[in-house]
């Protein structure tokens, strides 16, 4: 299957929770545990899994990914390509703020090929483990026309991600947008689900989505809130379920870098994954 799949993987500026980090380059580039990169866990996984198209795909031009693409990842240049942005000085042109609806849409010969059957969306910014094999087999097992990667996480929490509004046979009712007061899970009181902005679309689906939201004229063209969130009420959608995430916990499979605070956690809780498995005489934590 991974032969008839690409992966767009998006990397962004980080505007808001981790300046001044992000003041010189993109988030995605961001150091993490020592010589890695963000983006790196992501690459890393989609390498792994065998899919042979990984596109990297900016709203901004960042030279510094480009660099680190270079070295880091120049053995794997057959297997990455990136799609430099139409508009590069878009830095220079505070005015212009594309949203990922319009980025996509320039870059849509990229992957709209008849060979690529699927379209897998990954964030370019997030730390977590290998799932994205699993995640292939379960949407062509459910016969998805979308799959959206979830996780759970204390409703506390929720308030800072997309929460997915089930019914109880945990169909999507709705997409809610950073709610004040998240919705919990049917039957799990106490936790929320919420989106890790990673989606598997059929192809034809994607595409038809981005053009449906392109005639739209009311400046609504937010990709998870104007896109997704009308897909997943429209086609067969599946839920991939990575479990129940917790602020106490190591991260199992996905954690989101929201601010400073997410970037010291999730380091500390990494190195001391990484402790405990060297003594164990385990070797290191993955790195991706």
């Amino acid at each position: 299957m991974t032969s008839k799949i690409v992966s767009v993987v998006l990397t962004d500026r980080g505007w808001n929770g981790l300046v001044p980090l992000t003041q010189t380059c993109c988030k995605s580039i961001i150091p993490f545990i020592g010589s890695h990169r963000l983006i790196d866990f992501s690459l890393t996984n989609l390498i792994q899994a065998g899919i042979k198209r990984n596109l990297i795909l900016s709203r901004f031009h960042c030279s510094s990914l480009m660099d680190h693409l270079k070295h880091a990842w120049g053995d794997y240049k057959s297997r990455i390509e990136v799609l430099e942005p139409i508009y590069s000085q878009a830095k220079q042109l505070p005015v212009l703020r594309q949203n990922w609806t319009d980025v996509l849409l320039q870059h849509l010969d990229a992957f709209n090929r008849p060979t690529d059957e699927h379209v897998l969306l990954v964030g370019g910014e997030q730390i977590h483990r290998h799932y994205i094999t699993s995640l292939l087999q379960y949407h062509q097992i459910q016969r998805a026309e979308l799959t959206l990667v979830v996780a759970q996480v204390p409703v506390e929490q929720a308030s800072q991600y997309h929460v997915v509004e089930l019914d109880e046979q945990r169909q999507v009712i709705s997409i809610q947008h950073q709610p004040e007061t998240p919705t919990e899970i049917p039957n799990k009181p106490g936790f929320a689900m919420v989106l890790t902005e990673n989606y598997l679309f059929q192809r034809p689906v994607l595409v038809k989505g981005l053009f449906n939201n392109a005639k739209r004229l009311d400046g609504k063209h937010d990709l998870t809130k104007d896109i997704v969130s009308l897909l997943a009420r429209r086609v067969k959608t599946a839920l991939f379920d990575l479990g129940e995430i917790d602020e106490k916990q190591a991260p199992t499979y996905w954690h989101n870098v929201n601010n400073l605070d997410d970037y010291w956690r999730l380091q500390m809780m990494m190195l001391v994954e990484q402790s405990v498995a060297g003594k164990r005489g385990g070797g290191g934590a993955e790195e991706g």
